[in-house]
């Protein structure tokens, strides 16, 4: 086994690494603000959604806490039950590409849902979340979310076998 999927399987919080070409659909069960000790030795508040599904929990950045809150709302309270469809991409963290987890949509909204994700420091780019259908697994090759003008980095196609698999809540599929 890699050892990168070693150490992600050995934390508290799901990585894109364990993703293995999936697009998993999990359910929003509570979220709460933690303090966690980043790689400088810092600790930070930081926001985690824990699933239904998996009992590791999901640390949001600002991205995808943004694109949850335009298809569920700014009340954390009320993503509980809401279900999310993720995927692996390679993403820009500081001056580095690194694995990260990116949102694709959710079979919770009717419509696709474009917006204009402005960061501090940073262009903004025009982002689209998609209905997902009633639980489908789709894989990382369907088209993901894009920036209507700058492409999305092609998605991470890491291999890996998960301590805790993650599981498709509507087709039972584990990954």
């Amino acid at each position: 086994m890699n050892i990168l999927e070693q150490l992600a399987q050995a934390g508290n919080f799901i990585a894109a690494i364990e993703f293995s070409g999936r697009t998993p659909t999990l359910t929003m069960a509570r979220v709460v603000t933690e303090e966690l000790e980043g790689e400088d030795g810092k600790k930070k508040r930081k926001v985690i959604v824990y699933f239904n599904e998996v009992k590791r929990g999901w640390v949001l950045c600002k991205t995808t806490a943004l694109c949850l809150a335009e298809m569920f709302g700014t009340e954390t309270d009320k993503w509980s039950g809401k279900r999310v469809t993720l995927y692996a991409a390679d993403v820009q963290v500081g001056p580095e590409r690194k694995p990260g987890i990116r949102i694709v949509g959710s079979p919770d909204i009717e419509k696709p849902i474009a917006f204009l994700l402005k960061l501090p420091k940073k262009k903004a780019q025009k982002v689209m979340l998609k209905p997902t259908g009633k639980g489908a697994q789709s894989t990382l090759s369907d088209p993901e979310p894009e920036p209507a003008e700058d492409p999305m980095p092609p998605p991470d196609d890491l291999p890996s076998e998960p301590h805790e698999p993650i599981t498709d809540p509507v087709t039972g599929e584990a990954f």
